[in-house]
């Protein structure tokens, strides 16, 4: 296991840890077999009622203006696991869900999607959307006031 990461899970407490990484096995398992051996996924959120896992592509992040576009992965303890495309609208605060595709723990495809436009919606406060938010959005993004 990477060593900084590992570092992470230390300042987190040994049990909580342990399940954090039982969750990043999978992510990254999972993510190597549905996208492109060049993603690199990172562990930015998980998910306080459920556990869930989230990681981001770094590759994938692209901004524009004041967008920024990335594929999440998001794994379930029990391995089932959704990729999605976020694009988030740093300056607004809101963000829209571009493409999907969501999988069961044996690997079965149960949702694919692709949205024709964009529904953005508010970010709500200690989301794991504001984590992506907060990590993918350029650093002179203005705060946000919702």
């Amino acid at each position: 296991m990477n060593k900084p990461i590992l570092r992470v899970f230390e300042a987190v407490g040994r049990a909580r840890a342990l399940l954090i990484t039982l969750a990043i096995g999978v992510v990254c398992v999972g993510a190597l077999t549905h996208r492109a051996s060049g993603a690199t996924w990172e562990p930015f959120a998980v998910q306080e009622e459920n556990g869930a896992q989230w990681c981001y592509d770094k590759q994938s992040v692209k901004v524009s203006g004041t967008v920024a576009d990335a594929w999440v992965l998001v794994s379930e303890k029990d391995g089932a696991h959704s990729f999605a495309e976020f694009k988030i609208w740093c300056d607004a605060g809101s963000y829209t869900i571009m493409a999907g595709q969501q999988y069961d723990k044996n690997d079965e495809v149960l949702l694919k999607f692709r949205e024709e436009k964009e529904n953005w919606t508010s970010i709500g406060d200690g989301t794991c959307v504001e984590e992506l938010y907060k990590t993918i959005c350029p650093k002179m993004r203005p705060s946000k006031s919702f």
